[in-house]
């Protein structure tokens, strides 16, 4: 239980004036610090709200403001000298002989170059976005560093997004809110959201966009859109964890799926062309029809979409054969089956013929996934009757049984699906993945799933359309 009488005490106590001031950003993040010590979390949007009084670089822009920032700041003679090449780029009238393209390095001789130099009001906001960023960069480097070590830090990385919250004047807001980042429950209450509306009017939007759109590769590891966004808004998520998933979420991993990822990892036997091997023994199944049975071509054919048929004198390759009926694999199956074998085309052996189509089926199956769990328990059979193959059954299981091994071989704890254009998100915890998969897309709270290739595409349906 927590004595409120204590915590307030100790707050007054740290406090610079003695007592807490509700409208002081230190003071509340005095508080922060406080009840993070006691293992107490709360939601203090109020550092949010700090974060928002904070000016925007871009608004220094007179010639007064900009000599009290150049008094205010400790520069170093190096940064001088940046800031005094930048001026000689800028400026027009640099007439006097003794500042004339001379790089200085002292406050008094740069502001005289500045003087001199007669900048406009946008000109002077550059100037001062790159002082702060002067004195800003190493600590905003160094924040970078401890959310995802080397990775963060990488040219891609930290240059592009420090450049940008410059270009946007957001270097101040920036070095704000890293003092004391909120956590991913704090930020995203909801399980359903926007990443970017937490802080949509709180930074630039060119420099929110920026950050939650980056993507990249490090180690050889792939980086997906959101990962860095994340790693460096939540206090509480990093690149570096031994929790299993792309982020550590508090000791737990959160996997990050963009719109119609693949749910499969490195440790996976089977691919986006693991399919293949179905159809080449069902081409072989089918030339075998041909050369046994001899079937009437005009008799055998069935349209699927304009002017393409599904006939024997169609079937001149395996590329082909899978071209045949335009829809995703497993319906194609269900065409071969339904359309093609439901003909009385085979001597009087229709049953027989549909049995070693099946056997065929089945065991290509086995063997393209043979490293995936449920392929060898899956009873083929259930999926067919007489006259149809059930594609929507099957493809779901299929489906289901892909997702299982994926979390069974990866030992994530979270999915947080997020759509790369709209940047919506949702999350599932991993207990309710599976009970969540559907082929309909507008099933609300749902996960999506679709069999592009050999391995399903899955995403939440709330983020699933721009």
């Amino acid at each position: 239980m927590v004595n409120i009488d204590v915590l307030l005490s100790e707050w007054a106590y740290r406090c610079k004036k003695g007592y807490p001031d509700l409208d002081s950003p230190s003071d509340l993040r005095i508080l922060k610090s406080i009840l993070k010590e006691q293992n107490i979390s709360l939601p203090l949007t109020e550092d949010r709200e700090a974060t928002k009084n904070v000016p925007n670089t871009k608004e220094i822009n007179s010639y007064e403001e900009l000599m009290k920032l150049i008094d205010k700041l400790n520069l170093p003679p190096n940064t001088i000298k940046k800031i005094s090449a930048m001026v000689l780029g800028l400026g027009d009238n640099l007439d006097e002989e003794d500042l004339t393209n001379k790089i200085v390095d002292n406050k008094d001789d740069l502001k005289d170059q500045i003087d001199y130099s007669d900048l406009n009001s946008e000109q002077i906001q550059q100037l001062s976005s790159r002082l702060l960023a002067f004195e800003k960069e190493k600590e905003i480097k160094d924040y970078f560093l401890k959310k995802g070590g080397k990775a963060m830090v990488q040219d891609q990385v930290f240059e592009v997004l420090f450049d940008s919250m410059i270009k946007s004047g957001d270097v101040l807001k920036f070095s704000e809110y890293i003092k004391t980042p909120e956590g991913f429950k704090s930020i995203f209450p909801s399980e359903k959201g926007s990443l970017i509306d937490p802080f949509k009017n709180i930074f630039d939007d060119n420099f929110l966009y920026k950050m939650v759109a980056l993507d990249g590769a490090y180690g050889g590891i792939s980086i997906g859109k959101g990962e860095f966004y994340l790693c460096l808004m939540c206090e509480d998520i990093t690149f570096e964890g031994e929790s299993e998933g792309d982020l550590d979420w508090g000791g737990k991993g959160l996997e990050i799926k963009n719109k119609g990822a693949k749910p499969t990892g490195q440790k996976a036997s089977y691919g986006p062309n693991s399919h293949q091997l179905i159809f080449k023994n069902l081409f072989k199944f089918f030339k075998g029809l041909i050369v046994k049975y001899n079937p009437d071509p005009s008799q055998y054919g069935y349209q699927r979409t304009k002017k393409k048929f599904i006939s024997i004198k169609d079937i001149r390759g395996q590329k082909g054969f899978m071209d045949l009926a335009n829809v995703q694999w497993p319906y194609k199956i269900k065409a071969y089956y339904d359309e093609i074998l439901s003909k009385d085309l085979y001597s009087g052996e229709n049953d027989k013929v549909k049995k070693e189509f099946i056997d065929v089926f089945a065991s290509s199956f086995r063997e393209a996934y043979k490293g995936l769990g449920d392929a060898n328990v899956m009873n083929i059979d259930q999926y067919f009757s007489d006259s149809e193959f059930d594609a929507d059954k099957f493809t779901l299981d299929w489906g289901i049984a892909v997702v299982e091994d994926y979390m069974e071989n990866e030992g994530f704890d979270y999915v947080l699906f997020v759509n790369d254009k709209t940047f919506k998100y949702h999350l599932f915890e991993r207990d309710n993945i599976i009970n969540k998969l559907t082929l309909d897309k507008g099933k609300e709270s749902y996960i999506y799933i679709s069999p592009k290739d050999g391995l399903p595409r899955w995403s939440a349906t709330y983020t699933l359309f721009d």
